[in-house]
């Protein structure tokens, strides 16, 4: 691990992360190996455009049985670190890695405070240099830090170690982050998701009447599609990627399981037929969800067709000569909001009308409390609440395709 020690001189050397899929051979399937996303980090020549992994990816690769986003977000933080030294070697004075000191780590926390970067994200980025600072000494390698720095400590769960940086930390502020869809707004909303971005309609509603999060959306195949005899569905979610070309890649499904979506209105086997007719795989993947070339589609097309429907939404409501729509609207226009306002609109659904605990788990998807069985015994129940709170929006707006359906 020697050549890992020196800091380049040169200014035309940055470090980069950088996304690779492998073939992942699991113990229990031998035979037919899975593609996988890891995070490198790699030297990268300015001039020429050349990339070079570098032994520190060792450390990335450390959290190689985790959520990519994980992996991607340690490999971020390391590489803003090391270039930050890099970019400052003769400032702070370092020729080397075992030049670091906790002063260094300190230097880099306050420089992302300066750069008002959210509370989060500084502890964030301190846990992850606690790690390396504590990979690196475990190598041999920090000679400016002593062992006794690194103090263990036991938390609910498990042991970790307490960070030994001191940085000034930005102020926490209340983040302006709307979680819930007015439930008479609903229908409105939809209609502008059919206007500009049809080809998420149904993944839409999978996310308000199922709660199902947005990379869980992008990764469903036709078959794991199942329609129930009371027009409601089943959709089987496994964990895939079914665009591994992708080198961000996408995010996938958080739990394996089935998750059932509640049909509202009988919207969703219109919505379904609507989709099946219109939106068709030509990639071999089966997807559910495509792009306009048939490919399965992207988190981040998912992502543009919903801005472009949140758009839609927003400027009809501040268009509108009722002041309550355009108060609402301005206050969606200023809020932060996203794909995730489905599984938070879903969520507050249920609690309001659930006698349980288990009412809200279980719909969610989140991981079983109990045993499957209270849950089913309140489906209908549920599902009757939920219709009947949400029935003045099937008055106020009445989405196209059930206008186009009732006029053929």
């Amino acid at each position: 691990m020697d050549n890992i020690v020196a800091i380049d001189q040169s200014s035309y050397i940055r470090f980069v992360a950088e996304p690779v899929w492998i073939d992942w051979i699991k113990l229990r399937n031998k035979e037919h190996p899975e593609k996988k996303q890891l995070m490198v980090l790699c030297l990268k020549d300015l001039r020429t455009d050349c990339k070079v992994v570098h032994p520190l990816s060792e450390f990335i690769l450390r959290w190689y049985n985790r959520q990519f986003n994980t992996m991607r977000k340690h490999s971020m933080t390391t590489v803003a670190f090391l270039n930050f030294i890099l970019e400052r070697q003769h400032e702070l004075k370092l020729s080397s890695l075992e030049d670091l000191t906790l002063s260094h780590g300190n230097e880099f926390l306050n420089h992302l405070t300066a750069k008002s970067r959210a509370y989060g994200t500084v502890k964030d980025a301190e846990q992850t240099l606690t790690q390396l600072y504590l990979y690196l000494y475990k190598l041999d390698i920090l000679k400016q830090v002593k062992g006794n720095v690194f103090e263990k400590q036991s938390g609910p769960y498990h042991t970790y170690y307490k960070s030994p940086f001191s940085p000034i930390y930005p102020s926490i502020k209340a983040k302006k982050i709307e979680h819930i869809l007015p439930y008479q707004y609903i229908g409105m909303f939809l209609e502008s998701v059919i206007a500009v971005a049809n080809p998420i309609l149904l993944g839409v509603y999978f996310q308000l009447f199922g709660g199902l999060r947005v990379g869980e959306v992008v990764n469903i195949k036709r078959s794991d599609v199942k329609v129930k005899s009371t027009g409601e569905i089943l959709i089987s979610l496994n964990k895939r990627n079914l665009r591994t070309d992708i080198r961000t890649g996408d995010a996938g499904v958080k739990r394996p399981r089935q998750q059932r979506i509640i049909s509202i209105h009988n919207w969703l086997i219109l919505f379904k037929e609507n989709h099946y007719s219109l939106y068709k795989p030509k990639d071999g993947t089966n997807a559910l969800f495509v792009n306009r070339d048939g490919k399965a589609m992207s988190l981040g097309s998912y992502r543009q067709y919903f801005e472009k429907a949140k758009t839609d939404f927003i400027n009809r409501l501040r268009e509108s000569s009722n002041r309550d729509e355009v108060i609402l609207g301005n206050h969606l226009y200023t809020a932060k909001w996203s794909t995730h306002i489905g599984r938070g609109t879903f969520t507050n659904l249920l609690a309001e009308e659930a006698e349980n605990p288990y009412d809200i788990a279980q719909p969610r998807g989140d991981k079983q409390l109990t045993s499957s069985l209270s849950y089913m015994s309140g489906t209908e129940r549920m599902k009757k609440k939920i219709e009947d709170k949400l029935q003045n929006m099937n008055n106020n707006f009445l989405p196209m395709l059930i206008q186009q359906r009732d006029h053929q």
